[in-house]
């Protein structure tokens, strides 16, 4: 380092960095520590959209049912509705979690 700051000319600089390589290199980029017994969910954004359209996909069937109760409504689809929700929930709890995690430790 010294001799690259003491040159003065770039015939004394090209002498000092002969023996560097002339190519531009491509750094890395770090890979995220992982905890020991931490699940994680590849990618929890896609997993989060996917179900997202999934449950929309589910209710629109469950609204499509024909009506056949006192309230006008289909029992096979509110069962499906509700139970597709549950699950939509809880995904979202999970994979939301890490998300939210994450955010909170880069922020505080």
């Amino acid at each position: 380092m010294g001799q690259t700051f003491a040159a003065r000319t770039y015939a004394q600089l090209a002498a000092i960095t002969a023996d560097l390589p002339a190519g531009l290199t491509i750094a890395e980029p770090p890979q995220v520590a992982r905890v020991q017994g931490e699940p994680r969910i590849p990618r929890p954004g896609r997993v989060l959209a996917v179900a997202t359209a999934v449950c929309a996909g589910i209710w629109l069937v469950a609204f499509s049912l024909p009506a056949s109760g006192p309230d006008h409504d289909s029992p096979g689809g509110v069962a499906l509705a509700g139970t597709a929700t549950f699950f939509y929930l809880m995904l979202l709890l999970m994979a939301g979690t890490p998300i939210l995690a994450d955010w909170l430790n880069k922020h505080w």
